[in-house]
């Protein structure tokens, strides 16, 4: 049982980690996009 919970929790952890670089990539390439179409 404990080391389901551990499974679980690295789980949550990787998730939370890829969801940010999603995020974070996403709104960094918005923003070039912006820049560039802006000037």
């Amino acid at each position: 049982m404990d080391s389901y919970c551990t499974y679980e929790a690295t789980l949550n952890l990787f998730t939370d980690i890829f969801l940010w670089q999603v995020f974070y990539i996403y709104t960094g390439v918005n923003e070039y996009d912006y820049k560039e179409n802006f000037k």
